[in-house]
């Protein structure tokens, strides 16, 4: 699958300051219109900007959150009609989750990430409480509508140095075999979200998201490696928001908290650009730590959520690689086998 190369200086000079702008603004925003879940706006708004290169995108600046509002407003109603019958969900939960990870290993597009999104988490949250998935949904269509405001303005303000697009190199994956591949991967996502709908209750839905970011890639050594990084990224999101947390502990005062968010995303914005980490490692540690931020200030339970977040994202990011490179040992032959290696 495609993923996005670091940004450099000379194309985006601004490219820091516009991200750790972005999540001030955005969570300003969710609490301005009170949002039912205000963690989603700054972590979208963040990831979208994040993942672009050069100059602004209108397709994932505008039409990329436009889409996104679409999918989860039809994937809600997909769930609410076949909720009724628990196997036929699980059936065409599956089914969508196996179409995707096929569009995504056949063509290298990312696209199919949003169908799985869409898969875990209307799903999950509709088999804990349709009240709770509906919430999902309105807050997750809030946050595209504001990100398809706030970006654009955001390019307006801080203009990316080069006039120039980025070209994405979308590049299938190696060794063919793409819908038996696509099956095993399908089969390892339910088989964790099974795990959720009869066992453990939606607040542990980042054993699936995890897992959903992992199973993306098509090679035993790239699903192990994003394993990895996804862990390393959780535990450095989770020591920033440790460092914000027991800051605002002694002076809990708004702008305080909008000003230590704003630079810490700053810094992790930056080390996409410097670090020698890769930049996707960076990123996902400040989407860490704008979730578990928001998230310990309105729950104060900010020790145990980072706790429980490392823990399930290191099981769900490591059970789904060993078990897809289990499955394609078993299953996939010749060129296709050797590739998935």
């Amino acid at each position: 699958m495609y993923v996005a190369p670091r940004p450099e200086a000379e194309d985006d000079p601004l490219f820091a300051v516009r991200l750790a702008t972005g999540v001030a603004v955005a969570l300003l925003t969710a609490l301005m219109v009170q949002t039912t879940l205000p963690t989603l706006m700054p972590a979208i708004i963040f990831s979208l900007m994040a993942g672009m290169r050069k100059a602004f995108n209108p397709k994932k600046g505008i039409i990329g959150p436009i889409i996104l509002s679409v999918i989860m407003t039809l994937f809600s109603a997909l769930v609410s009609l076949v909720l009724p019958m628990p196997l036929v969900l699980v059936l065409v939960m599956g089914g969508i989750a196996t179409i995707a990870y096929y569009l995504i290993l056949r063509t290298g597009n990312p696209i199919g990430m949003l169908l799985l999104v869409g898969t875990v988490l209307m799903s999950v949250m509709g088999m804990n409480s349709v009240t709770a998935m509906n919430m999902m949904r309105d807050a997750l269509v809030e946050a595209g509508i504001a990100a398809a405001v706030i970006i654009p303005v955001l390019y307006v303000i801080f203009p990316a140095g080069t006039n120039e697009q980025a070209e994405e190199d979308y590049t299938p994956a190696q060794g063919g075999q793409y819908w038996l591949r696509a099956v095993i991967r399908g089969v390892v996502l339910m088989a964790l979200m099974l795990w959720l709908y009869s066992v453990i209750d939606a607040s542990n839905i980042i054993l699936v998201l995890a897992a959903v970011f992992v199973l993306v890639f098509p090679s035993r050594k790239k699903l192990f490696a994003e394993a990895w990084e996804r862990t390393v990224a959780t535990l450095l999101g989770g020591c920033a928001t440790v460092a914000i947390l027991t800051i605002f502990y002694f002076c809990a005062h708004p702008p305080i908290l909008l000003g230590m968010m704003f630079l810490v995303a700053l810094f992790f914005a930056h080390r996409m650009m410097t670090g020698h980490r890769a930049p996707m490692v960076y990123q996902f540690a400040c989407s860490v730590m704008i979730a578990l931020t928001i998230s310990a200030i309105f729950s104060n339970s900010a020790l145990s959520s980072i706790v429980l977040r490392i823990v399930l994202t290191l099981t769900g990011a490591m059970v789904a690689a060993f078990v897809t490179s289990l499955l394609e040992a078993l299953l996939l032959k010749g060129e296709t086998l050797a590739s998935s290696r």
